[in-house]
């Protein structure tokens, strides 16, 4: 894709699987126990118990699968003058001289003093005060230097 308006494609990070994390695994179980309430509903429930508790299932886990589809599904394009970060609600675009800083914010979750896992996200601060935080992107360490490339700080 290009964009006339912000020059040449210079780099393209896609969104992965791994950002979606465990909403695939718990949105692929609440779909399942929802299609299984319907087929074969637990003994002793009432008809409308278990219509409401399929669709109840089914729902939580299409919310679920949802967010995890829209990680998968974004894209961040770099051109020489700016950026766009489309998703599937959505494109925005930044021109580079918005651009005040960018950098890579890694949060690691313990439990019990081990390290149970890790959130990665670049976070680009603009010069109007805003930021964008974006994560589930592949070589993020390499876009947030793309990103900060040029700009001075503010």
């Amino acid at each position: 894709m290009a964009n006339s308006n912000l020059g040449q494609l210079v780099a393209r990070h896609n969104g992965t699987f791994v950002a979606g994390g465990t909403l695939w695994y718990i949105g692929g179980i609440l779909v399942a126990s929802g299609i299984v309430s319907f087929v074969h509903p637990t003994p002793g429930l009432s008809g409308s118990d278990a219509v409401l508790i399929g669709v109840g299932g089914l729902v939580a886990g299409a919310v679920c699968l949802f967010v995890a589809l829209l990680r998968l599904r974004q894209t961040v394009e770099v051109f020489e003058q700016g950026f766009v970060w489309t998703r599937l609600i959505g494109t925005v675009t930044v021109a580079r001289s918005d651009v005040a800083d960018a950098k890579v914010v890694t949060t690691v979750v313990r439990k019990n003093g081990q390290n149970v896992g890790s959130t990665t996200k670049v976070v680009i601060s603009l010069r109007n005060g805003k930021t964008i935080k974006m994560n589930g992107l592949e070589k993020p360490s390499q876009l947030a230097s793309a990103l900060a490339a040029g700009t001075s700080g503010t």
